[in-house]
C-alpha cells in the first residue's frame, strides 16, 4: 500500500508510506498526482491511463529563487502534452522539505495545468533534487489549494493497521 485515505471533516487527509524516505516523497508525489488527477466514470485517476513519453534529454533546470520554471514540451505535442523541469529546495526539516516539495509541484501543476511524477529524486540532510514530468490535462479532480504542515511528522514503524513491516509513513492534509 502507497498511500491511504483517511476521514477529515473538511479537508483531505491521507497516510502516506515507504521502504525508504525517497520512496516515501515518491508516494505523496503519486497521491497528489491521483487527488488532481481528472477520473474516469468508475472515479480512478485518468492519468493512470495516460503514458509519460520515455525520457530523452530532459531539461536541466532549478527552482531557486522562488519562481518556477515553466517547464519543457516534449515532442508529444496534443492534449498530453510532456513537460519536463527539475526541482531543486532546503527546508527546515524533514518535515518541511516534504511539505514544500509537495507545494513546489502543485504550484507547478497550477501554472501549466499538468499533472507531475517524480522521474529521480535526490534527498541529502534537508534538501532535495528532482527531476519531474508531468502530462497536461483538460481539467483537476479536485481544486486543492494547499499542502498544510499540520500533521507531517515523518517517522518510521509500522503503519497505522499494518503489522507486515517497518515503514516510513507520514499523514498529510491537503487543503480543498
Amino acid at each position: 500500500m502507497k498511500y491511504k485515505i483517511l476521514s477529515h471533516t473538511a479537508d483531505l487527509r491521507l497516510e502516506v508510506y515507504g521502504a525508504t524516505i525517497e520512496e516515501l516523497f515518491k508516494h505523496a508525489v503519486e497521491a497528489l498526482a491521483d487527488v488532481l488527477s481528472p477520473k474516469t466514470k468508475d472515479q480512478k485517476p485518468r492519468l493512470k491511463e495516460a503514458r509519460l513519453a520515455p525520457q530523452s534529454g530532459a531539461a536541466k533546470t532549478s527552482a531557486e529563487g522562488g519562481s518556477p520554471p515553466a517547464g519543457r514540451a516534449g515532442a508529444s505535442g496534443g492534449k498530453n502534452q510532456e513537460l519536463k523541469t527539475g526541482i531543486h529546495l532546503e527546508s527546515a526539516n524533514l518535515n518541511n522539505l516534504l511539505v514544500d516539495f509537495l507545494n513546489e509541484i502543485l504550484a507547478r501543476s497550477q501554472i501549466n495545468k499538468a499533472v507531475y511524477k517524480i522521474k529521480s529524486l535526490m534527498l541529502k540532510d534537508k534538501s532535495l533534487v528532482a527531476e519531474i514530468e508531468g502530462i497536461k490535462v483538460p481539467e483537476f479532480h479536485e481544486d486543492v489549494k494547499a499542502v498544510t504542515y499540520h500533521e507531517v511528522d515523518i517517522k518510521k514503524g509500522p503503519a497505522t493497521g499494518d503489522k507486515r513491516q517497518s515503514l516510513w509513513s507520514t499523514k498529510l492534509v491537503i487543503d480543498i
